[in-house]
């Protein structure tokens, strides 16, 4: 893990270890709980989303949004099937591809790290749980959306049954 001379942790004096050790340990705490606090909403919850999105936004049955983000990561190491050109994006340096989705009151609802950072946010959602999540939990009779960008563009959002959609909103209404 790289630190900067802008990170607050070594203004304080602590020790590059120590700030790792503790980021470390909170992030193992956070990602054994994850599904207390990440998780796409219940049917009901969805419903309710929509209708304060709509009178808000006037936009029907949305209940949230979805894009992708790099994270920034030094060079891997070559060691077996890992190759650090995978993790080479299109933006000249090398991550982690994350894709997550936020509801109208920006609570996470789901988030994934899974992909090096040359996977595209298409293919990331066509391999990710939240595809099956989407095809399975919602009924025909209540359409509902994701807003995502144009990198979602090119999906066949009909084999998401008609259940729920995604979206597309391009860049430049952002």
């Amino acid at each position: 893990m790289k630190f900067q001379l802008t990170n607050p942790l070594l203004t304080l004096g602590v020790p590059q270890s120590c700030a790792t050790r503790t980021i470390n340990s909170v992030a193992k705490v956070l990602a054994s709980r994850h599904a207390t606090f990440i998780k796409m909403p219940s049917k009901a919850e969805a419903i309710n989303i929509a209708n304060e999105m709509f009178q808000k936004y006037g936009i029907h049955g949305v209940i949230g949004a979805v894009d992708g983000t790099h994270l920034h990561i030094s060079k891997p190491l070559s060691s077996g099937p890992v190759l650090p050109e995978r993790f080479f994006n299109r933006k000249g340096y090398y991550s982690i591809n994350c894709m997550g989705v936020c509801d109208n009151q920006n609570r996470i609802r789901y988030w994934t790290n899974r992909h090096a950072g040359s996977a595209h946010d298409a293919r990331i959602y066509s391999e990710s749980h939240l595809k099956v999540i989407l095809e399975s939990q919602y009924e025909a009779e209540c359409p509902l959306y994701l807003l995502g960008n144009s990198n979602f563009s090119f999906l066949d959002v009909t084999k998401l049954t008609l259940l729920l959609k995604l979206y597309i909103v391009k860049s430049q209404f952002y």
